[in-house]
């Protein structure tokens, strides 16, 4: 795994019986940390998410709440951020701060309440 505070989190929450999610956009990496999570004896799968419009993001969702219901933790660890000062960020570079840190989550935890 490559950030040593999300491992500790993954752990504990496979250690505890949970079938751990990993949504990506990085597709690629998030299958090397489910081979990671089943080679320690967890189970794990992967999951393509690149949405930062709700409608797009409701199928993904939609495919991970019929699989794995009941999902019951929603664990957020996606995070990016941009070189500089916020009053030099440029705007395009601000949306994508707030498409990936927030709204994905938002969007996922709006479709997990409606189900």
């Amino acid at each position: 795994m490559e950030h040593k505070e999300s491992e500790e989190s993954l752990v504990k929450i496979w250690q505890a019986g949970a079938h751990v999610i990993l949504g990506d956009v990085n597709l690629g990496g998030a299958e090397k940390t489910v081979a990671e999570i089943k080679g320690r004896g967890g189970k794990a799968s992967a999951v393509k998410i690149r949405c930062f419009k709700c409608r797009g993001c409701q199928s993904v969702f939609d495919s991970i709440i019929k699989e794995y219901k009941p999902v019951d933790i929603v664990f957020n660890n996606a995070g990016i951020t941009r070189e500089g000062l916020l009053v030099r960020m440029k705007e395009v570079d601000w949306d994508l701060v707030l498409n990936i840190n927030l709204k994905v989550v938002f969007f996922l935890a709006s479709r997990l309440r409606n189900k």
